[in-house]
Parts: structure tokens; C-alpha cells; sequence
């Protein structure tokens, strides 16, 4: 993942950087400086977890307002 790409996730996610770094336990100073071509391997799962986990939040959240029985 490029830093480009990452920003991008970020931004389809409603996420900042510093969000990020809180989430994935680093300094936003390190998510700072990442270059172009040189973010660590690791983001690229840790922005798959965070999509996966906001998916199925949604699925909860809209499950829950139509209730147990889907009324």
C-alpha cells in the first residue's frame, strides 16, 4: 500500500492519520513520515481490519434498528 492509497482508505473510512496511529498503536509521527512507497507491510491489514470491523458494525447498527424480527 502506497501512502496515497492509505490516505485515500483513511478518507473513505472518516478516519485522520492520528485516528490511525491511535488505532494501530504507533506514533501519528510515524504515520507522518512514511514515504510514498515505504509504509510498513502491517498497515495494509490493519485498514482491512478497520473496514471489516466498521462493515459489520453497520450490519449491527441497521439489524438493531430493525429489531430481532426485522420489523
Amino acid at each position: 500500500m502506497t501512502k496515497t492509497e492509505l490516505k485515500e482508505k483513511l478518507k473513505q473510512m472518516k478516519m485522520s492519520q492520528k485516528d490511525f496511529a491511535e488505532y494501530a498503536g504507533c506514533s501519528y509521527q510515524s504515520v507522518k513520515q512514511w514515504k510514498e512507497n515505504k509504509v510498513p507491510n502491517w498497515v495494509t491489514i490493519v485498514v482491512e481490519h478497520i473496514e471489516v470491523f466498521q462493515a459489520a458494525k453497520n450490519i449491527i447498527c441497521k439489524n438493531k434498528l430493525k429489531g430481532v424480527n426485522g420489523k
